[in-house]
């Protein structure tokens, strides 16, 4: 359910010669930085990568701020591969805190950590990866500009709040075990983890609950374009079931869905013209339902 989290925790309070000697003992791993501000307050701050299952942790002595940054499936599975399901959330956690208190000497009670960042991802698995990739690589999505990337191994759908990427994982960590997935990512705008938790709270963002909340919104977005003709794969024997000129229509209709924004399709069309495509394509896609990509949470996985 997630990968990369970015989470802050204040007034925590770390032992300064605790600080100092990882510093001395680890110059390589720790960056030390002082700036003076406008009022001529020293401002201490450390960086560490001393820790692999824990790269990235930032301490700011004056008002006590921890930050990480972590992949939780990484964290505890050693690979982003491996789905991250409800109880292993948990499990972060308590690790999170042991692996902390070694460190630091601190100890972060869970419901502290607030979230500055979170990805949430799921792994689809298809029968045909490239395909599947060509298929979302057509798709405009409204208010959101496409991107591809390496002949649509990426494809990133973004505006200025967040982004939503689909990639093919096996290419992107030449892992055997990603054969046959579609990795989605959602990186979770500010706006929707207050919408969700006003104090954006690990403890409540990290969950099924809003996993789903954040799935059940953008995902429909890419299944519902998805869904219908997929325009190189009809059969002989649908071509034969309808009228040419309905078959005509439909294709050019289909093909202006995928990739024209909704808003710009609305305005090419008289408004009963518009109407009437919707309902011919709507009543001929469960005879033509050749999509073979099924993009379904399943619910089991998540635990």
């Amino acid at each position: 359910m997630f990968d990369t989290v970015r989470l802050r925790a204040r007034g925590i309070h770390i032992d300064p010669e605790r600080l100092t000697n990882l510093y001395h003992n680890n110059q390589d791993n720790v960056t030390l930085r002082r700036n003076i501000t406008g009022d001529g307050v020293v401002v201490t701050s450390y960086e560490l990568h001393i820790d692999k299952q824990l790269p990235y942790i930032k301490y700011v002595a004056i008002s006590g701020t921890l930050t990480i940054q972590v992949s939780i499936s990484k964290f505890l599975h050693g690979d982003n591969i491996t789905m991250v399901t409800e109880s292993d959330v948990s499990r972060f956690f308590e690790l999170l805190q042991s692996k902390l208190f070694d460190l630091l000497g601190v100890l972060v009670e869970h419901e502290q950590w607030i979230t500055e960042r979170v990805d949430l991802c799921y792994n689809f698995e298809v029968e045909s990866v490239s395909d599947c990739m060509k298929q979302i690589a057509m798709l405009r999505l409204p208010r959101r500009n496409t991107v591809t990337y390496n002949h649509n191994e990426t494809v990133v759908f973004k505006n200025k709040s967040n982004t939503v990427k689909f990639y093919d994982k096996e290419k992107e960590c030449s892992d055997k075990r990603a054969s046959g997935i579609v990795r989605m990512e959602i990186e979770a705008s500010y706006a929707e983890l207050r919408k969700y938790s006003h104090p954006r709270r690990a403890v409540d963002l990290l969950t099924k609950r809003f996993f789903l909340n954040q799935m059940d919104y953008f995902l429909p977005q890419i299944t519902e374009k998805l869904d219908g003709l997929n325009l190189e794969n009809f059969s002989d024997e649908w071509l034969r079931s309808e009228s040419i000129q309905n078959i005509e229509r439909a294709i050019g209709f289909r093909m202006l869905q995928q990739r024209v924004d909704e808003s710009t399709l609305i305005n090419l069309y008289k408004s009963g013209t518009y109407r009437s495509r919707l309902v011919l394509v709507k009543s001929m896609t469960p005879l033509i339902k050749v999509n073979q990509f099924d993009l379904s949470i399943d619910d089991r996985k998540l635990g």
